[in-house]
């Protein structure tokens, strides 16, 4: 397991430094802080998928943020 960590920092590494210093270079700091953030995101749970860490469910947040709509929906269509 210890390998495969190594190869996803190493993999995840060589991305950001080939797709972070060309957006540095052309001082496009807005978009370099957007995939930044993503990186961070994917990386983490890159991590916490080989430490067979629990992931978060995001069936729960999207009920929770689409049924009120769905009702609203429903209301007018019937």
């Amino acid at each position: 397991m210890g390998m495969f960590i190594l190869l996803v920092v190493g993999a995840f590494s060589l991305i950001a430094y080939l797709e972070g210093a060309p957006l540095y270079r052309e001082r496009r700091f807005k978009e370099l802080i957007v995939t930044g953030a993503i990186w961070s995101l994917s990386f983490a749970l890159s991590l916490a998928m080989l430490l067979n860490l629990p992931l978060p469910n995001p069936t729960f947040w999207m009920e929770r943020l689409l049924l009120p709509i769905a009702r609203l929906l429903k209301g007018f269509l019937m």
